[in-house]
């Protein structure tokens, strides 16, 4: 109703210009058929056709004022359209922000819950949440992983488990601040994606455990048996255990064994180790394999049986070594240059690494 008003406006202004313009031609007439006249001789001189000319040259001046004003008009019209979009998006986003503010309140307010159906129902609420608003993606975050550290009475609990798994999920939305830490959780028969720059872990215990990250990852004062550090470009053990574990990468590495005891470890670098560090109280059976290895250092251990070595596999060269006297004349290590470094395909096969 509101256009066909305007419409009809615009046409009835039209309509008294010509009407004005017309009465005053009639009025006008010899005044103006005299001025034409003129002009026309003026602009054309005495040819007969100089009046056509300067016609079509009016003409032609009117039309060009008609394309102008019309492009501005039209111009007029779709700024107006695209303000009016944009007021419209506006409104339609704060309006999704009050329902987001709205789920968020709800759904926090679910984790408090006695029935652990309403407690998981919330968790994925604000995993949701987390997926479709920015703002509220490092604010979860921050969320679950106080909830893991501070209720670890409750790691039996199918919520505990929930929010474990979704903060550790392929693809998932969390944003993550620095030196992210996960405390006293037993980790067993799960596959964790650490997307964080660098996770750290304190007192957990991992048992068949598979983690796959991005960047860096440090374990302190954990046990670790049966797990596999997967792509990482820093790995760091502190303290604890280290049993039948690997580590395995295509990417450029730095690796620091600083565990209590490494038994049965694999190390496998399809590329190049920046640093191998190794510092601990007892070595069984490590083997390690690089292309090549730039700076190694291996500050003490001892062998837990006489059989017990450190094996270093290498394709092209170790640029730098600093090897603890007595550990070098007892033979403790062994060199040996392999002509390919051994496949990781037989641990890559318990998970799909792809991230």
């Amino acid at each position: 109703m509101e256009k066909l008003k305007k419409i009809l406006a615009s046409t009835k202004t039209t309509i008294i210009l010509f009407i004005i313009i017309l009465v005053l031609f009639l009025i006008c007439k010899e005044t103006v058929v005299y001025r034409f006249e003129t002009l026309a001789s003026y602009l054309y001189g005495t040819d007969a056709d100089n009046k056509g000319k300067l016609l079509s040259t009016i003409l032609t001046a009117i039309g060009g004022v008609c394309v102008i004003w019309g492009l501005w008009l039209n111009n007029k019209k779709v700024n107006q359209q695209i303000r009016q979009v944009n007021e419209q998006v506006r409104q339609n986003d704060i309006a999704v922000q009050n329902s987001n503010d709205k789920r968020f309140g709800e759904a926090i307010g679910y984790l408090n819950n006695d029935n652990e159906g309403i407690v998981i129902g919330g968790i994925y609420a604000l995993y949701q949440l987390a997926k479709e608003d920015e703002r509220y993606a490092p604010i979860i975050t921050n969320i679950f992983c106080n909830y893991v550290n501070d209720n670890t009475d409750k790691q039996d609990k199918k919520s505990y488990q929930t929010i474990l798994s979704l903060l550790f999920s392929k693809d998932n939305p969390f944003v993550f601040g620095k030196q992210d830490k996960f405390c006293n959780i037993d980790f067993t028969y799960i596959t964790l994606f650490c997307c964080a720059d660098d996770v750290q872990f304190y007192k957990c215990k991992f048992k068949e455990v598979n983690l796959i990250g991005k960047k860096g990852v440090a374990v302190s004062d954990c046990d670790t048996e049966g797990a596999v550090f997967i792509d990482f470009t820093t790995v760091r053990f502190f303290s604890g255990n280290l049993k039948r574990s690997a580590i395995i990468s295509n990417k450029t590495m730095n690796i620091y064994l600083g565990a209590n005891k490494l038994s049965n470890i694999d190390v496998i670098i399809n590329n190049s180790l920046r640093s191998l560090l190794i510092s601990t109280n007892m070595i069984n059976n490590v083997q390690v394999y690089a292309d090549s290895i730039y700076w190694l250092t291996v500050d003490h251990f001892s062998l837990e049986s006489p059989h017990s070595k450190l094996s270093i596999h290498y394709v092209s060269k170790i640029s730098e070594k600093r090897i603890d006297s007595k550990i070098s004349e007892s033979n403790a290590i062994e060199f040996i240059k392999d002509d390919a470094v051994k496949s990781d395909k037989s641990y890559r096969q318990r998970v799909d690494v792809s991230f």
